[in-house]
């Protein structure tokens, strides 16, 4: 298991307490709509629609699952 810690001291201005605190966070709950999208969609030639997402969004859920984050998503 990575320490959570590693990756909380990246930022430079984050407090011993703040990190603390964050280093005890179990799951993160996001809803996708206006948090882990934009609001844009796109449609296909037949009318279905997809929405759209940062890939840094994907990315920054990877890195909390691998400090054992569980993530959960809501839509």
């Amino acid at each position: 298991m990575i320490d959570k810690s590693i990756y909380l001291r990246l930022a430079e201005n984050y407090t011993d307490e703040l990190i603390f605190k964050a280093s005890k966070i179990e799951l993160l709950a996001f809803d996708v709509d206006g948090v882990l999208t934009d609001g844009g969609l796109y449609f296909n030639h037949d009318g279905q629609e997809s929405k759209r997402f940062h890939a840094q969004d994907g990315h920054g859920i990877k890195i909390l699952q691998s400090i054992n984050i569980e993530i959960m998503i809501i839509s």
